[in-house]
C-alpha cells in the first residue's frame, strides 16, 4: 500500500467515524441517555478529534479537500446531517413500537 493509499484509509476512517460519533451522541440524547461521553478521559472532544485527523490528511494529501468539498461537507454540516438521521431513526423506532428510553433515577 502506497502512502497516499494510507492516508487515503485514515482519511476515510475518520470521515466515517466523526459520522458515527455525531449520530450516536444525538441517538443518545433522544432517548435521554446521559451516559454518553463527548469527551475522552484526557478531556479531547471525540468528533472534533476524528475532524482534526479527516483534516491533518487533507494538508497530507491535498486532492481529498477536493473529494469533500464536491459534497459540500464540513463539521457543521455533518453533524447536522447525523443529527437528522438519528432523529429518523429514532421516529422509525417509536412508530414500530421499538424505542427505547434511558431510565431516569
Amino acid at each position: 500500500m502506497s502512502s497516499d493509499e494510507d492516508v487515503l484509509e485514515v482519511w476515510c476512517d475518520a470521515i466515517q467515524f466523526a459520522f458515527v460519533i455525531a449520530k450516536g451522541a444525538r441517538h443518545a440524547e433522544l432517548r435521554g441517555d446521559r451516559r454518553i461521553k463527548p469527551f475522552d478521559p484526557r478531556g479531547l472532544h471525540l468528533y472534533s478529534v476524528e475532524w482534526g485527523r479527516a483534516l491533518a490528511c487533507e494538508q497530507l494529501l491535498p486532492e481529498l479537500e477536493g473529494v469533500r468539498g464536491l459534497s459540500v461537507l464540513d463539521p457543521v454540516t455533518m453533524r447536522a446531517l447525523a443529527a437528522r438521521e438519528a432523529e429518523e431513526d429514532f421516529l422509525d423506532d417509536v412508530r414500530r413500537g421499538r424505542a427505547e428510553f434511558a431510565h431516569s433515577a
